[in-house]
C-alpha cells in the first residue's frame, strides 16, 4: 500500500509508484513516500524522504541608468540575490516595449548574469521592459523585470539616421547573435519613426510642406525636384540614407542568421522583417525584394511542410500585407517584376498561417 505526504496525484503499477505533475511540487521541499507491504503473518513498511526541486526565486533586476536616449544610452543590467541551489544557473534577457505584447531578445542564453545593451524608444515616449529568465541545473525557470524610460534621440531626424547607420557599420562580423539583435532594434527604431513621419501624409494638398504642389483635380502633390514622399516633406537625398541603410540591414541580417546555429532568433529575425516592410513608402521593389529572399531560402517558406506557431504565423502574415500593401500603393498597374512573382510569394506565406 501506497501513501505520499502531501497527498499528490500518482499512478501506480504494482510494486511501482510514479508522482504526477502537481502544482504542490512547487510549494513543498519534501516529499515523504511511504510503502506498506503485508502477508498473513507479518506486516511491514518502509519510507523514503525526497528532496523537490524548486525554480530559482526571490531575485532581482538592476538595470543603470534608469533613463535614457533610443540607441543612443547604453544600459547595464545585472540579475542577483536569486535562491537556488541546483547550479549552474543560465540567464537569459530580454525586452518588451511599452504597448507591445511580443518580447524580443537582448542575449542569448548565457552563464553571465549581467549583460550591457542599447534600447529602442516607444514613440512619443515610455517604458521598456527588460526581463530575465534564470535557469537552474534541472531547467526550472524563474524571472524577474524592471522598467526603464527610453526617450527617443534627441538630434535632427538626419542625426538619427546617420546614429543608426553606424550601430549597423560598427557591428563584428564574428558575433551574428548581436548582429541580429541590433538590426531588430534599428528595425523596431525605424519603423516607429516611418509610423509617426507618415501620421497624415496623405491630406498633404494645399501645402505638400512647402516642397510642392497640387495639380488642378488631383488630390495628389507634385513634389520639386529634391523632395519626396506624398507630402514632399523629405529630401531625396535622406530618403536615400534610409532605402541605403534598410538595403544593409536587411542583406547583413540575412548572412548573420545564417550563422547561427539554432532557430532560436527565428522570432527575431521574422520581427525585424515585419518592421523593415512595414510603410510603404519607405521602401523599395529591392528592399522589398531582399525580403522576399530571405523569407524563401533563409526562413525557407517556400516549403510548405514547414511548421510556424501563431507568433511566426502572424508575423509572416504582417509582412505579407505589408508587401501586398506596398505593391498597392506604387504599383497599381503590376508592371514590376516584384509584383509580377509576388502572387506565387503570398500564397507560399498564407499556407503557414494554418500551422
Amino acid at each position: 500500500q501506497w501513501s505520499v505526504d502531501p497527498p499528490l496525484p500518482t499512478v501506480k503499477y504494482g510494486n511501482l509508484l510514479r508522482v504526477l505533475p502537481s502544482s504542490l511540487l512547487t510549494d513543498t521541499p519534501l516529499i515523504q513516500v511511504n510503502v506498506s507491504a503485508s502477508n498473513s503473518t507479518h506486516n511491514g513498511g518502509a519510507f523514503v524522504d525526497l528532496l523537490v526541486n524548486t525554480p530559482p526565486q526571490n531575485g532581482s533586476i538592476i538595470v543603470d541608468p534608469t533613463v535614457g536616449e533610443s540607441l543612443s544610452t547604453k544600459f547595464f543590467i545585472n540579475t542577483a540575490s536569486w535562491k537556488e541551489e541546483d547550479l549552474p544557473m543560465t540567464y537569459q534577457y530580454s525586452y518588451q516595449l511599452d504597448g507591445e505584447s511580443d518580447w524580443r531578445v537582448i542575449t542569448a542564453v548565457q552563464r553571465l548574469a549581467f549583460t550591457s545593451t542599447y534600447l529602442p524608444a516607444p514613440l512619443p515616449a515610455g517604458n521598456v521592459t527588460i526581463k530575465v529568465v534564470v535557469t537552474d541545473a534541472y531547467g526550472l525557470q524563474g524571472s524577474a523585470n524592471t522598467s526603464v524610460v527610453v526617450n527617443p534621440f534627441s538630434g535632427s531626424t538626419t542625426a538619427a539616421i546617420s546614429n543608426l547607420a553606424g550601430l549597423i557599420s560598427n557591428l563584428s562580423s564574428n558575433d551574428p547573435y548581436e548582429n541580429t539583435k541590433v538590426i531588430s532594434m534599428v528595425a523596431s527604431e525605424l519603423q516607429q519613426w516611418e509610423s509617426q513621419l507618415t501620421s497624415g501624409i496623405d491630406n498633404a494638398c494645399p501645402l505638400c510642406s512647402g516642397h510642392g504642389a497640387c495639380p488642378k483635380n488631383n488630390q495628389g502633390c507634385t513634389c520639386e525636384n529634391g523632395w519626396t514622399l506624398p507630402d514632399c516633406s523629405m529630401s531625396t537625398t535622406l530618403f536615400q540614407q534610409i532605402i541605403t541603410l534598410k538595403e544593409e540591414a536587411i542583406t547583413l541580417l540575412n548572412s548573420s542568421y545564417n550563422r547561427i546555429p539554432n532557430d532560436g532568433l527565428e522570432y527575431t529575425l521574422l520581427g525585424a522583417l515585419d518592421d523593415l516592410s512595414s510603410s510603404p513608402y519607405f521602401n523599395t521593389n529591392y528592399t522589398l525584394s531582399l525580403i522576399q529572399n530571405l523569407l524563401n531560402n533563409t526562413v525557407d517558406l517556400t516549403d510548405p511542410d514547414k511548421i510556424l506557431d501563431s507568433q511566426k504565423s502572424g508575423y509572416v502574415s504582417n509582412i505579407a500585407n505589408n508587401l501586398v500593401e506596398f505593391a498597392g500603393t506604387n504599383d497599381c498597374s503590376c508592371s514590376t517584376r516584384f509584383c509580377d512573382e509576388l502572387e506565387y510569394g503570398i500564397e507560399l506565406y498564407l499556407i503557414h498561417n494554418k500551422g
